[in-house]
């Protein structure tokens, strides 16, 4: 009876280890596949399975899985920095413009949302609850409206 719980006990070891044991295989992405730049800021998949990359400096990219497309061009070059990137539920990617605000990417096409104030800093992140967008900023939290408005911001008390 001990030798068989001692050879059951060595069986369920060796099938323990032998089971754990998995290869992990990943693939890194350049600009030989169609990547505009090795660096990125964001990414987000959406309910559609695409891979979207905010880069820092190249702007708004999708990943299919397979192929890398450029969404640009916005029109300024300080709007290629995407800090942050929010899929909606209805298509349309948000993201924010590090130097600019809150665009909209939808259908092909771009429409600057909200642009970030100078006294606010550098846009950090985007993100929506109930239709509504919620961005943090360096200096703020914004809440603003889907058409571009502002609906609160709140600023830290500054430290005296």
């Amino acid at each position: 009876m001990f030798r068989v719980r001692n050879l059951l006990i060595c069986i369920a070891f060796a099938v323990s280890f032998s089971g754990a044991a998995q290869l992990y295989t990943f693939k890194n992405y350049n600009h030989r596949d169609g990547l505009i730049t090795e660096s990125t800021l964001s990414c987000v998949q959406d309910g559609s399975g695409y891979l979207w990359i905010g880069t820092d400096g190249g702007g708004l990219m999708r990943f299919d899985g397979t192929t890398f497309f450029e969404t640009g061009p916005y029109g300024k070059s300080f709007q290629y920095h995407v800090s942050s990137i929010y899929p909606a539920s209805d298509g349309a990617i948000y993201f924010t413009a590090n130097y600019e605000g809150i665009m909209k990417y939808s259908r092909g096409t771009y429409q600057l949302i909200y642009h970030a104030a100078d006294d606010e800093g550098n846009v950090q992140s985007v993100t929506m609850v109930d239709s509504t967008l919620f961005m943090v900023m360096d200096y703020s939290l914004n809440i603003v409206s889907l058409k571009g408005q502002l609906l609160r911001k709140y600023k830290p008390r500054s430290a005296e």
